[in-house]
């Protein structure tokens, strides 16, 4: 709707309004909902409703005064962490945690630049000193105020990592720098630098004492590029992690679902103190939730 910008908003809220008639049965649909009511009063889905509801979200956004509103006197939230993968944030009550992915999924020469420009690099070295540039790049957003490490990779790969020495990481991104700029290495032939990077990002953060989040679970479906297959996600695959790293703080996020049996036994595993994270799970699916706080004592 966005993109027809030769629409009136009357005619987009006539399509908003087919596709809330298929979909307002959804979770995503219903907090929606629910916030519509509570922020704008919105009481009637009508195409009239709508189109109220819209002037008063205009006016919001131009409310220096909105995001206090929201988010302390209303949802009695103290601090948001943020994942728009920036930490230039205008807001007191924003904290930047950013996605390291992009360290260590290494497929073309580009990929490699990027994380030595983002650390503030000019050029590419051997393996050694692009370790050095991913500490320098975790230094610099801690010092931009980073709360804590977040590694996605459940979107693109297994959770199961291996432990592969760095003869077998080096010689694989050797291989990577020397590629032509138009060529690229699939992630099957660069999964011992992934490995070997994802153990790296781990143990520099544990040394800078942040939690390390992991996704772990259900996949968001808007940004899964692979098919969503949940299979990457099974928390199982972790523990290897967990039993290399006992001074890692670990946050394993969206409780593990479908594998929260397996959740459930992970602090064990771990050394450290790990909370329970729900995330949105607690509003996708309330019964799976409910159990986890039932069983969670007896763990």
């Amino acid at each position: 709707m966005t993109r027809r910008h030769e629409a009136s908003d009357e005619e987009k809220a006539h399509v908003f309004l087919q596709y809330w008639n298929l979909t307002k049965n959804t979770t995503y649909a219903r907090m929606f909902k629910t916030a519509m009511e509570d922020l704008y009063e919105m009481r009637d889905w009508s195409v009239e409703s709508i189109l109220q509801a819209n002037d008063k979200v205009l006016a919001a956004t131009h409310n220096p005064d909105w995001y206090e509103h929201v988010l302390a006197d209303r949802s009695g939230i103290d601090l948001a962490f943020t994942l728009i993968q920036t930490t230039k944030l205008d807001y007191a009550r924003f904290r930047p945690i950013m996605f390291l992915d992009f360290t260590f999924r290494l497929q073309t020469q580009k990929d490699v630049q990027a994380v030595v420009q983002a650390a503030g690099g000019a050029s590419r070295g051997d393996f050694r000193s692009y370790l050095d540039v991913v500490d320098a790049l975790l230094h610099k957003y801690v010092q931009e105020g980073m709360p804590a490490t977040k590694l996605g990779h459940a979107y693109w790969r297994t959770l199961q990592c291996g432990n592969p020495d760095a003869m077998d990481a080096e010689s694989a991104y050797d291989r990577l720098n020397a590629l032509p700029d138009c060529e690229e290495m699939t992630l099957e032939q660069t999964r011992p630098p992934q490995d070997y990077l994802i153990r790296h990002v781990i143990e520099r953060s544990a040394a800078h004492g942040l939690p390390i989040q992991i996704h772990t679970g259900h996949h968001e479906t808007s940004v899964s590029g692979d098919g969503n297959v949940i299979t990457k996600s099974n928390v199982e695959g972790l523990i290897p992690l967990l039993l290399a790293y006992p001074e890692a703080k670990f946050v394993l996020l969206h409780a593990g679902l479908p594998y929260h049996q397996a959740y459930l036994s992970m602090p064990k595993i771990s050394r450290t103190s790990m909370p329970i994270s729900l995330g949105r799970t607690s509003f996708r699916r309330p019964s799976p939730s409910r159990f986890y706080i039932r069983s969670w004592k007896w763990h």
